[in-house]
């Protein structure tokens, strides 16, 4: 009978501790900044709403940028209009993604889409002195305008 109950309590134990060592952990998120890169020449503000999924995330003035936390896999970001373009990212864990609003400049400044740019060209746009997006225009608690460890300025702007 002793035998029994000590066998139980093995059993019992190692379950537990399987249980304990087996629980999956959270992935670690990754991060995308959004921006809209200096014009040469523009009046007033414009913003732009940045959709992520279906919903709008965002408005994104004139020079300036944000960051968006997200768990690893698969996301759609575009701007109001789906014609205009967007990029379909699948998020990775600790990885960051660089998305660029793409505008048309001329007498009216237009829309034309989102881009994925590379770090190095990304990094250089956003030390030339963007501004975070204004707390009001954030629509996502996931939105953060915390620049990070991003480079502060750039010394060849």
């Amino acid at each position: 009978m002793i035998q029994h109950r000590f066998l139980y309590c093995i059993f019992i134990s190692a379950f537990f501790c399987v249980q304990a060592f087996g629980q999956e952990t959270k992935p670690h998120p990754g991060y995308v900044f959004v921006y809209a890169p200096r014009i040469a020449w523009h009046f007033g503000n414009v913003n732009d709403a940045i959709i992520l999924d279906g919903k709008e995330i965002a408005k994104l003035g004139t020079e300036s940028f944000f960051k968006i936390t997200l768990d690893p896999g698969k996301y759609t970001f575009q701007v109001k209009r789906k014609n205009q373009g967007g990029v379909i990212l699948n998020i990775k864990t600790d990885e960051k993604y660089y998305l660029k609003l793409d505008r048309d400049v001329g007498t009216v400044i237009r829309v034309k889409g989102l881009l994925l740019v590379p770090a190095e060209n990304a990094e250089f746009d956003l030390a030339s002195g963007l501004k975070t997006t204004d707390k009001k225009n954030i629509d996502d608690i996931r939105v953060s305008s915390d620049k990070g460890d991003l480079p502060l300025e750039n010394k060849n702007h």
